[in-house]
């Protein structure tokens, strides 16, 4: 059976994915504390309340373990 380095092979879909529904990502230079990507969602404005009382975009960190 080939070597296959699967981990590129999912950051590679990871990043289509994220793409294609407009998902900003940056990666990680360098994974000393467990994380590959830092992700930031689609800002919505809630047109409801003031611009200043908005709550901030939601954010999260990917992990590969």
């Amino acid at each position: 059976m080939q070597d296959r380095d699967l981990g590129a092979l999912g950051e590679t879909e990871f990043k289509r994915l994220c793409n294609q529904v407009g998902i900003t990502i940056h990666k990680s230079e360098m994974d000393r504390t467990g994380w590959d990507f830092f992700i930031e969602f689609p800002w919505m404005q809630d047109n409801i309340s003031p611009q200043y009382i908005l709550p901030a975009p939601l954010e999260m960190m990917f992990h590969r373990t």
